[in-house]
């Protein structure tokens, strides 16, 4: 779901912007990342997925024979990780510009509003499936074992795994949280020394 909300993003982003060339590598890695999830996660990680969403996990599971006759098993998996590796050099390429182009401030709110609206619908989608399946299965025989700290924890963005060691219901919000990180690493390592100047640095 998070693929396909991306991938959409990008699309008006192709529309909208002079870079062009990253946006289709940008497009290309989210088709990655998203054949990777159907094709590869469920199957691979089954047990996990099972124990997020508190239903059975699926016996006697696996591979489509379309990819056991047509694709490597690990290519899947490995086509995941192609992908956040190229949203990771993307973004490398593109974050420096745009620092260079607007103030800290509006820098950041791009940023938030580039991701945050996006991701906190998918976290309402997550919560929804997630409820679903307790109420459903009630597979564990124990109470709805996501505390209010754990619901909230989702709309961290990833974040909140590097605070404490907590089992998120979204474990792939971890490449967010490094973006985001990166981010602030990046307005830090430019020497901006205030959000509030309202200057832009080369304009």
């Amino acid at each position: 779901m998070l693929s396909l909300l991306l991938l959409w993003g990008i699309i008006l982003l192709i529309m909208n912007n002079k870079f062009l060339f990253a946006h289709y590598l940008r497009g290309g890695a989210a088709l990655c990342v998203l054949f990777s999830h159907y094709t590869a996660s469920f199957f691979i990680s089954n047990d996990f997925i099972s124990s997020v969403l508190n239903i059975p996990k699926a016996k006697n599971l696996s591979f489509p024979r379309i990819i056991l006759d047509f694709i490597p098993v690990e290519f899947p998996g490995f086509l995941s990780i192609f992908g956040v590796a190229t949203f990771f050099l993307i973004s490398g390429f593109l974050i420096p510009i745009s620092i260079e182009k607007y103030t800290v401030t509006t820098f950041l709110k791009k940023r938030f509003f580039r991701l945050y609206p996006t991701y906190f619908i998918v976290c309402i989608i997550n919560l929804f499936f997630v409820f679903l399946g307790f109420c459903i299965f009630h597979y564990s025989g124990k109470d709805y074992h996501y505390g209010l700290d754990k619901i909230l924890s989702i709309f961290s963005m990833g974040l909140s795994q590097y605070v404490k060691d907590t089992i998120s219901m979204d474990p792939v919000a971890w490449t967010l949280a490094v973006e985001v990180l990166f981010y602030l690493s990046t307005l830090f390592f430019s020497g901006y020394p205030s959000s509030l100047e309202g200057k832009k640095r080369y304009h």
